[in-house]
């Protein structure tokens, strides 16, 4: 059975405590650790554009800073 922590992040201000504190847990249980990005934009907008780069481009360079 495998074992996975994951944890949401919204780009709020305790986004990074929530990462940090889910990274701390996963390490000392052995667990994979899952980060999930969210947003609040509609689902069934048929107008919806992706996340801009530069969300995605933030996301990959706070993502080495998680470890605890």
């Amino acid at each position: 059975m495998s074992h996975r922590i994951t944890v949401g992040l919204d780009g709020s201000p305790r986004d990074r405590a929530s990462a940090r504190w889910a990274a701390a847990e996963a390490a000392l249980h052995g667990a994979d650790l899952q980060l999930l990005h969210v947003d609040d934009r509609p689902r069934y907008a048929p107008f919806a554009a992706p996340p801009p780069e530069s969300c995605r481009r933030s996301a990959l360079a706070s993502a080495p800073s998680l470890t605890p």
